[in-house]
């Protein structure tokens, strides 16, 4: 059943270092409390570099940035509005513990402002979605308009980037196997 499908996700896989410097865009899943709405959802790269990292901006919310701290020297990703992205500063509504990583998904330890203060939510996931699946969505639409926009301007385009990454992954899972 799967055999060519599979195939075909395990080739993308394969080219996927050619695509270079091209940066992957960040899924947040699993806030809860006060600021849910705030932090969960898509992050497409900016294109920018903002302190030696990629610039993240929400698809739905142009006002929330995930961008790397290094004010204080915390060198750590966070989530924040725009005024606290052009101040520079260490403030923002979740941040990541672990520190120098490159990007957020690599980070496993999360703490939301919950309004008084700060707690860990275990719950927390940062997913990095692959350049080569959101390629994908770009040619399958004529390659017109900017690339950042393609998730959100595809109808049904998350189902279909759902879909070939767990297919993706089981690929990779059946690999690991052999």
């Amino acid at each position: 059943g799967r055999g060519d499908d599979g195939a075909a996700a395990g080739q993308r896989l394969a080219e996927a270092p050619s695509l270079g410097a091209l940066v992957p865009h960040m899924r947040i899943a699993g806030v809860m409390g006060a600021n849910a709405a705030t932090a969960n959802g898509e992050y497409f790269p900016t294109g920018e570099e903002y302190n030696g990292r990629p610039l993240f901006r929400k698809t739905d919310d142009d006002d929330r940035w995930l961008r790397y701290v290094t004010a204080g020297n915390w060198n750590q990703w966070r989530i924040s509005s725009t005024q606290r992205k052009d101040a520079n500063d260490d403030k923002g509504f979740m941040y990541a513990v672990e520190r120098e990583v490159q990007l957020p998904s690599e980070a496993k330890t999360w703490f939301v402002w919950a309004g008084s203060r700060w707690e860990q939510q275990k719950n927390v996931i940062v997913t990095s979605i692959p350049v080569l699946v959101q390629e994908a969505a770009y040619e399958e639409r004529g390659g017109t308009g900017p690339r950042e926009e393609t998730l959100r301007e595809v109808p049904g385009c998350m189902d279909v980037m759902d879909a070939a990454w767990t297919e993706a992954m089981g690929e990779a899972a059946n690999k690991a196997e052999e």
